[in-house]
């Protein structure tokens, strides 16, 4: 009975007698069957849900929001995500593979850098640094280091075994970076400009330009 409301998917689990309803508001409801018992309404989004899967115990509930490019998944006992996966909200404009090959970094006009494992499929961390459309990523030759260049006016360092921004380079008057590039030991990090034409070079253990 919610108004300005269509059923967009359902899913009903047989062994738990759980009924799993989608709807277009992004609103999720969870029914104990033949009772019709609400046990969960929940709104996980800001577009409708497209789809909705249970996995075989019951106890996982995976959403599909198409709009927003967004797959959710749902612990309803514990009433907790197990898995957010968000694409970008806006264009990629660049993306890398990682030198094994594992994994791929993607920069978006939205300013996220996200990087993915090549064999799930999976997004598994998204850095949100940025504040403008990040234009170029790369890997060092090691993998462990990302960098991103981006038209916020700087060029970032990010440590993947911690998750972290280690090190933000800067020009001396603020330019766009439209380019990137890392020299293979991983030392020096060089960015170019469409503003100034110039490119600039820095050092990664001192972050010196």
């Amino acid at each position: 009975n919610q108004p300005g409301t269509k059923v967009v998917c359902t899913t009903f689990h047989r062994d738990s007698n759980l009924l799993v309803v989608g709807f277009s508001t992004g609103v999720f409801g969870l029914w104990e069957m033949p009772t019709f018992t609400n046990i969960h309404t929940l709104s996980i989004s800001q577009e409708k849900i497209s789809s909705v899967a249970i996995n075989p115990s019951g106890e996982w509930l995976a959403f599909g929001a198409q709009k927003l490019g967004q797959l959710l998944v749902w612990e309803w006992q514990s009433e907790s995500y197990v898995l957010k996966q968000q694409g970008h909200f806006f264009d990629m404009n660049t993306l890398a593979y990682s030198p094994d090959g594992q994994h791929i970094a993607t920069g978006g006009d939205d300013g996220k850098v996200k990087v993915w494992n090549t064999a799930s499929g999976f997004c598994f961390v998204t850095f949100s640094e940025h504040s403008s459309a990040v234009s170029s990523v790369e890997f060092a030759k090691q993998g462990q280091v990302l960098f991103t260049a981006s038209l916020d006016g700087t060029v970032r360092a990010f440590d993947l075994i911690r998750y972290r921004n280690f090190r933000t380079f800067t020009s001396p008057t603020p330019v766009q970076f439209s380019s990137l590039a890392v020299d293979p030991s991983g030392e020096v990090v060089a960015a170019g400009s469409p503003d100034s034409f110039e490119v600039f070079m820095w050092s990664v253990q001192t972050g010196k330009l």
